[in-house]
């Protein structure tokens, strides 16, 4: 019987590690796959988490903020298993981190 395999995105903490972690569940243990610095999705002293996960057509993609909160940024886990990340808008708002979470 196959088992099912999941990806689970984790943005580290603490908050000031800024690091994007991407484990995987499959056959009832979990397992690292990669890791990304340099990208968050929240800020000390803030009660929420921002960004997510999105699939517009091509793949998932984690939706995080650039460490210095200067961009919005969409990363894809790679078949090779490296985590490839691209800015996609600039960063304004905690909303508009929310708001990227939406196909284009």
């Amino acid at each position: 019987m196959a088992m099912a395999m999941s990806n689970l995105p984790i943005s580290t903490g603490p908050t000031w590690q800024k690091t994007l972690r991407v484990w995987r569940f499959s056959n009832e243990e979990l397992k690292h796959v990669a890791d990304l610095s340099g990208l968050t999705n929240h800020r000390i002293g803030w009660e929420y988490i921002l960004g997510g996960i999105r699939e517009c057509g091509s793949g998932f993609e984690m939706i995080t903020a650039s460490s210095d909160w200067s961009q919005i940024v969409s990363t894809t886990l790679n078949g090779a298993g490296d985590l490839i990340a691209r800015p996609i808008s600039k960063y304004s708002a905690p909303e508009s981190l929310n708001t990227a979470l939406n196909c284009p």
